[in-house]
């Protein structure tokens, strides 16, 4: 019933802790855990080899480097089961019953189940609608709106969950704690840089492109977007300031003038931009 899909990069020292942790699950329903290794420097075998009796586990591995996104589509193509949830290799279910959770309630008929992470050494709870972890996702939703993560290395969770959102998603939020989230620096899929804003704002681009069903959800996503951006554009330095204006000029022009407009005006200066469209 649930595909476990778990990208890997030079993981082996940590993936075997995310192994355990899924083993410890207490579900009665049917699960697959696949691992997804993106041409790590060695193979998983004897940590599979080990975990293959406890749990069901297939393995795949890519030829060369793709990035997380192209790495968890992969996942994605090669499995079948009706429900999807998404681990990180370094990272743990919070306790034994996380899998259980989000799946009882994506049984209620949603389309996404969002849970809550606590941050590794930091022990703050957040919920985050921009990344794939602590959810469950119904496959028949992603595949009837052809939501798929792009070939971006960094932000590329954030695209594919905003263009769930956009596509109507029945989405449920529940506050309990269902992933605990690891700080990791070396991890490729936390690493980023200034650089990376641009696929940020390139990534809002194609979606604002693309057919969005919910008009809500797209003032929610503009204001959040906005919201970071006007952020970002305060703490970086003069040099970075031109560049980050060049790739507003290249990806939004249209919506540049929203960073300029006091928060409390915003959704209203958003609402009447879509309203034009």
């Amino acid at each position: 019933m649930i595909d476990i899909i778990i990208p890997a990069y030079n993981a082996e020292k940590t993936i075997e802790k995310t192994l355990m942790s899924i083993y410890l699950q207490e579900i009665n329903v049917q699960y697959k855990v696949t691992i997804i290794d993106d041409a790590s420097n060695t193979n998983y075998q004897e940590i599979i080899n080990k975990y293959k009796e406890l749990i069901p586990i297939s393995y795949i591995r890519h030829d060369k480097n793709q990035g997380p996104g192209i790495t968890r589509q992969t996942g994605i193509n090669n499995t079948n089961y009706p429900y999807i949830v998404f681990i990180d290799s370094d990272d743990l279910f919070f306790n034994t019953d996380s899998l259980n959770t989000l799946y009882k309630n994506i049984e209620q008929g949603y389309d996404i189940v969002s849970g809550c992470e606590l941050v590794e050494e930091s022990n703050i709870i957040i919920q985050n609608n921009g990344n794939v972890h602590a959810k469950i996702y119904r496959r028949s939703f992603l595949e009837k709106n052809n939501i798929t993560f792009n070939e971006t290395r960094y932000h590329e969770d954030n695209y594919f969950n905003s263009l769930a959102l956009l596509s109507n998603a029945k989405n449920k939020i529940i506050n309990e704690n269902i992933y605990i989230y690891s700080n990791n620096n070396e991890s490729v899929t936390k690493k980023s840089s200034f650089k990376d804003i641009e696929t940020y704002i390139s990534n809002m681009s194609i979606l604002l492109n693309k057919p969005i069903k919910n008009t809500n959800a797209l003032i929610d996503y503009l204001y959040a977007k906005i919201i970071y951006l006007k952020r970002i554009s305060k703490i970086i330095s003069e040099d970075e300031q031109k560049e980050f204006n060049n790739w507003l000029d290249k990806y939004l022009p249209k919506y540049k003038e929203l960073l300029q407009i006091e928060e409390i005006n915003l959704i209203d200066e958003i609402k009447r931009i879509i309203t034009i469209n």
